[in-house]
């Protein structure tokens, strides 16, 4: 998830939405009681609630191919009414 001034926010799969399942075309979609499939791209508006936040300690030293040093990481849920895609609530 990103809101284009941070970036390091995660949504693991037990905090998405019941029904929701990744697709094999990579991208995740919500199934409904009625069998259809509510894609989630990565371009659309979200409502997430924040798990929790973590504050890594500095690394000392960071290898070249490691991930960039994130100071705050965001763990976000999408699991709740009123959560994820703002097309699954419209109407």
């Amino acid at each position: 998830v990103s809101l284009d001034f941070f970036s390091d926010i995660c949504i693991p799969g037990h905090l998405m939405q019941f029904g929701t399942v990744r697709g094999e075309d990579g991208r995740w979609a919500l199934k409904t009681e009625d069998g259809d499939e509510l894609h989630l791209d990565t371009d659309d508006e979200i409502r997430f609630l924040v798990s929790s936040i973590k504050y890594p300690p500095i690394p000392v030293e960071q290898k070249e191919d490691d991930k960039p040093f994130a100071p705050m990481q965001i763990n976000g849920s999408i699991k709740g009414d009123g959560l994820g895609l703002l097309a699954w609530w419209a109407a």
